[in-house]
């Protein structure tokens, strides 16, 4: 059965030599040279659709093994050839996807372009990468690449200050707020499942400067969390531009803070003036219950081959033979 499925697959695993990733990557090098803050790139649904499967990744043949092809295709950054290049993306090739996620990349691939943009901004996307024109957009690239790259004028940054929040009751009530040409996440946050008077205090407070560029935000990623050390003007609310999912935590200052979901798929923290350290942990309840469990299954396990080892021990001590005392009998 082995050999029947490589060879029916060998035509669909093409090799290469390992040069196709000594190469530079000269995308990933445009980009790097362009932004030193954190940012995110996108290519739009249909686009991606055509670079990996009308160009490089067809089902005839599934993908040239030659180095300069296999570079082409790096320099696109799809699929997930960003990671490699330490560059972060707004596009997910997992087949398990967030349904916030899924909805609001559904909605920025049937937006006009302007609204799409504004979303994405405020995922933190300052590049668009694209084969094909983009209408009135400023491109950084110089024609050489095999993909244009445009840049966002409504990029934001990783994590940012407003001091304005909005309540609203559901997520589709947030999902059509955001994409409202009136909407402005430099200056307000749309929250969810709150009560205007838990607002009210912050939101009455003066509005944080629009220069975003200005606030002196440091970020610190690691494996399952992030810290952000901010020097925040006025009482407010911290927005980070990444996913909001359950399971993360988050302190203010080494206290426990709540995390509202925030513009509908990301997450934010009510913070105080003056220099504050956030902090978000990534410890769901169910990681915690199945450490639990497989403790306590591997204390069992542990307990059961003591008791199995002592009983054995002792079964084997009762069948040895023993000798018999000074009242035996002789025989004269």
């Amino acid at each position: 059965m082995a050999g029947d499925l490589l060879w029916l697959g060998l035509a669909f695993t093409p090799t290469t030599t390992p040069a196709a990733y000594h190469l530079p990557n000269r995308t990933a090098a445009l980009l790097g040279a362009q932004a030193s803050a954190p940012f995110r790139v996108y290519t739009f649904d249909a686009a991606e659709y055509d670079i990996k499967f009308k160009e490089h990744l067809s089902f005839r043949a599934f993908g040239a093994g030659d180095p300069a092809a296999q570079l082409a295709l790096r320099e696109t950054l799809i699929p997930n050839a960003n990671v490699v290049e330490g560059i972060d993306s707004a596009g997910n090739f997992e087949p398990l996807l967030y349904r916030r996620y899924k909805q609001l990349m559904d909605a920025v691939n049937q937006m006009d372009l302007q609204t799409a943009l504004r979303l994405l901004g405020m995922m933190n996307v300052a590049y668009i990468l694209q084969p094909g024109e983009l209408a009135g957009m400023e491109r950084v690239d110089d024609g050489s690449l095999p993909t244009r790259v445009y840049r966002n004028p409504f990029a934001l940054p990783r994590a940012w200050l407003v001091g304005r929040a909005r309540c609203v009751p559901s997520g589709d009530e947030a999902l059509e707020t955001i994409r409202r040409p009136e909407f402005d996440p430099r200056r307000e946050v749309i929250l969810e499942g709150c009560s205007s008077a838990q607002t009210s205090e912050v939101s009455k407070i003066s509005e944080v400067s629009a220069d975003l560029r200005d606030l002196p935000i440091a970020l610190h990623y690691r494996p399952n969390g992030v810290t952000i050390r901010a020097n925040v003007p006025a009482a407010g609310y911290l927005v980070l531009a990444d996913t909001s999912y359950p399971g993360w935590k988050a302190t203010v200052q080494g206290k426990a803070a709540q995390i509202w979901s925030a513009n509908f798929a990301f997450r934010a923290v009510a913070v105080e003036a003056g220099e504050q350290v956030i902090d978000f942990r990534y410890t769901p309840a169910s990681v915690t219950l199945g450490g639990s469990v497989s403790g306590a299954a591997l204390a069992g396990l542990v307990i059961g081959l003591v008791i199995r080892a002592r009983r054995r021990h002792n079964s084997q001590g009762d069948s040895q033979p023993h000798e018999r005392g000074g009242d035996s009998a002789h025989v004269q």
